[in-house]
């Protein structure tokens, strides 16, 4: 993941130890605090917390996500949104 910013779409790539989501689930970046704990909330609404080498390991943008798993072209899929 290049960057993290508030706002971002991300899915969970590699659950790990860090999530008791399954591989998919799709959440929002909503807060990042003085420490960089990175706060995201999950589709179904539930908050958590990770590190900021805990999210860049284990998520990626959801459209990166989206692109690699249908063998697409990320800048393709942006010029045709």
């Amino acid at each position: 993941m290049d960057s993290i910013t508030v706002g971002a779409k991300i899915k969970l790539n590699d659950a790990g130890t860090y999530s008791e989501k399954p591989v998919g689930s799709t959440a929002t970046i909503i807060y990042i605090d003085e420490h960089d704990m990175v706060y995201v909330e999950w589709s179904d609404g539930k908050l958590t917390s990770y590190t900021e080498g805990q999210l860049r390991k284990s998520f990626v943008p959801a459209i990166a996500w989206l692109c690699e798993k249908n063998s697409v072209n990320s800048k393709t899929v942006i010029k045709t949104l």
